[in-house]
């Protein structure tokens, strides 16, 4: 069995897609994985399964969502070995712990290529700032998300990727709760 995190890109935001987490549970029981939980409203999945492709997972909950809601979801999913690396990978934790509201992870389908990003102003004038590794960017944005260009909308436009942003209180949360259902085995 492999723990896995799931996370869902525009849902339960201004109003729009919107989805209640125990509905979509409900929907999600019927994929027969071993067990999982969401984590707040943004749409963050926990789950247990046989081993399988975390590809295959986002797939599966995007269809759920598709045939139940009428919604076209994208979904990311990381094994918990591959969220430990994000929790290693941040250079601005655990640096700015005290800052700790100003950080955020984006979570991309691929790798964008580096001549895309070494073109894009990097810090802002504001002092927002990200960091690339692989498929995710981490962030310290001291004026904070709503005062940022550094949007999902911006990259996806920029890099031409899917993404999907989680603080970093959550980045942990969801870390520590995935810890939790690979210990309750």
């Amino acid at each position: 069995m492999a723990i896995y995190i799931s996370l869902l890109r525009g849902i339960n935001v201004s109003g729009k897609n919107k989805i209640p987490m125990a509905v979509l549970r409900e929907h999600l029981a019927t994929l027969g994985w071993t067990q999982f939980k969401t984590y707040i409203q943004s749409g963050n999945i926990i789950l247990e399964k046989e081993d399988g492709e975390a590809s295959q997972i986002s797939e599966e909950v995007s269809q759920v969502i598709k045939e139940n809601f009428g919604y076209d979801v994208p979904c990311l999913t990381l094994s918990l070995e591959e969220w430990e690396d994000v929790l290693k990978g941040n250079p601005y934790w655990p640096q700015k712990e005290e800052e700790l509201k100003f950080l955020y992870t984006t979570f991309m389908d691929k790798e964008p290529p580096s001549e895309v990003l070494g073109a894009l102003a990097n810090p802002q004038p504001n002092g927002d700032e990200f960091f690339t590794v692989g498929k995710l960017l981490f962030f310290y944005l001291p004026g904070g998300r709503g005062n940022t260009k550094f949007s999902n909308n911006f990259f996806e436009k920029k890099l031409k990727v899917m993404a999907t942003t989680r603080n970093w209180k959550t980045v942990r949360k969801l870390a520590e709760m995935a810890r939790e259902m690979a210990g309750a085995k």
